[in-house]
This record gives C-alpha cells, sequence and structure tokens, in this order.
C-alpha cells in the first residue's frame, strides 16, 4: 500500500484456496517458510478474529465481491462449474464497482469461478444445471470460444480480469482475458491430472505455468497502472499444487501446522476466542 497522505492508498487483496489460518509463518507455522507474507504481516497489520462465509471457492468469493451471503443467491450448496451461468446479477452492486465510484482502477487476476455468460454454437442452449455432476456441458464442445462473452468479471466493475473459469480441475482448460479465451480450447485435455474432469484446452495449456501467469499478470497491473488501483488477487487453483506434485514426483507436506480455536474457560475470557498452534492436542481438553 502507498502512503496515503497524498493519495488513496493502494490496495491488493488476495484470496488463496486451502490455505489455513495456520500455514503461516507469521501466525506460527514452522513447516513451510512463508516470507513474504510474513514481511507484509510485520510491516502491515494481523488480524486475529477472522471469519469465513464458507469453506469452498464459489460461496467465499461471491461474499468477498458482494458483501453478501452466497445462500441468497440459487447456489445453495457446493460450487459452480466451468460453464455455469453467471451468479451474480448485474444489478448488484461489487467491492469493484465501489472502488471505481471512488476513483481506482481495478483488476479481477486468478480464479473467478463466478459464472461466465459463454455463448452457444448454432443456438443450442447451454445446460445451465450447476449440480456437481452436471457441470461439464460435454467437456464445453458446444461453446463458441470464438464469441465474446456476455458475462464476465468486467461485467461487474473491474477495470481487467485475466483469469481461469473455475478451478484447475474443471474444463476449459484456458485463460479468459477480459471477454474473450486466450486461444481457442479445440483439443482434448493431455494429459489428465488427479480429479480432473474431460473437457478442452488450448493448445501448449501447461497446468503448472498457471500460478505464474497469474503472479506475473498481477505484478503487471500493480506496476504499470497510474496509482489508485485495486487488484482483487485469486490465485491458486485448486488442485495446481496435486498436478505438479504429481508431475514431478515429488510431495508438498500434507499435514501443516493448523489454528484450532479453543474457548478457555477461566473468568476473564468468557465469550472471546484465543488461538493456539498445535499438530496433536485437541482444544476441548484444554476447558
Amino acid at each position: 500500500m502507498t502512503d496515503c497522505s497524498d493519495s488513496k492508498p493502494n490496495i491488493i487483496f488476495i484470496l488463496a484456496d486451502d490455505m489455513g489460518y495456520g500455514d503461516l509463518g507469521c501466525f506460527g507455522a514452522t513447516q513451510i517458510p512463508t516470507p513474504h507474507c510474513d514481511r507484509l504481516a510485520s510491516e502491515g497489520m494481523r488480524f486475529v478474529d477472522a471469519h469465513s462465509s464458507s469453506a469452498v471457492c464459489t460461496p467465499s468469493r461471491y461474499s468477498v465481491v458482494t458483501g453478501r451471503y452466497c445462500w441468497r443467491t440459487r447456489l445453495k450448496s457446493g460450487v459452480l462449474g466451468g460453464f455455469s451461468s453467471p451468479l451474480i446479477d448485474r444489478n448488484r452492486l461489487t467491492v469493484a464497482q465501489l472502488l471505481k465510484q471512488n476513483g481506482y482502477a481495478t483488476a479481477c487476476i486468478g480464479k473467478w469461478h463466478l459464472g461466465w455468460g459463454w455463448q452457444p454454437q448454432d443456438g443450442v442452449s447451454l445446460d445451465d444445471d450447476d449440480s456437481f455432476e452436471a457441470w461439464g456441458n460435454e467437456g464445453g464442445l458446444n461453446v463458441d470460444y470464438t464469441k465474446p462473452l456476455t458475462d464476465c468479471p468486467t461485467d461487474h466493475g473491474f477495470d481487467y480480469s485475466f483469469c481461469i473459469a473455475g478451478s484447475l480441475d474443471m474444463a476449459p482448460y484456458c485463460f479468459i482475458e477480459n471477454n474473450h479465451t486466450v486461444g481457442t480450447p479445440d483439443r482434448e485435455k493431455d494429459p489428465y491430472h488427479n480429479q480432473q474432469r474431460k473437457g478442452l484446452m488450448t493448445p501448449g495449456w501447461k497446468d503448472e505455468e498457471c500460478d505464474i501467469t497469474f503472479a506475473r499478470k498481477a505484478t503487471e497491473f500493480s506496476t504499470t497502472t497510474p496509482v489508485n488501483r485495486s487488484s482483487c488477487t485469486f490465485p491458486r487453483p485448486h488442485h495446481t499444487a496435486h498436478a505438479i506434485s504429481n508431475r514431478t514426483s515429488s510431495k508438498a507436506p500434507r499435514k501443516p501446522v493448523t489454528a484450532e480455536t479453543w474457548w478457555p474457560c477461566w473468568t476473564g475470557w468468557s465469550g472471546r476466542s484465543l488461538t493456539r498452534w498445535t499438530e496433536t492436542e485437541s482444544p476441548t481438553t484444554r476447558c
């Protein structure tokens, strides 16, 4: 963030899937070094009483962008797929629109996962079923990727967007810049990694380059856009780390240090939470 004495502060919001409260060194973790996040904490603020509207992708993103519970939409549970229709109503105020009203340039980079306005081939209607098993739309074979998307982040207050449609286990396997795919998904995904669903990819698509590309795009926007900018960065699509580790035969720790919130029972702490870092102790044993 810049010095706000002469201008509004720049804002970078990072939403990382599968990152626990206790996965960062600044909160006590020791297994995986996180020096850059630790520096952000040491030079800024740490918040130790945090809450989430959901534990999965689509609803948590919806809440961040709209400030609203996702269960107030048609999606009462679960997540959207790569070809699901838009979840955010065009008339719904978003944080990006609010920032634009206050002079900010805005960008969304990473995993959108809030639905898109795909156009079908030959006027054939796309399957609008959001259920877990119906989000394939035959792998996107009936989507016309040469046509612009009719609904995307730039229709909800973002000046620029560079995203993937959903998680990295969902087709289409391609980047989407503003309202067009980057290249045309015209061939079946190869290779498939764990949990990836069948679908099309763009020529030369590589799962392991996804996060790197997002980081580069976020850096470009942050360094080339004039001051008073806001970047809503949704990196780390699901299963990216799994795809890389499966390909290189390396394994990341699957039991990170976790944060367990427990409720002390002595006078003076009634109704408050205290977080301790542990791998084995149960919070209930402390009361």
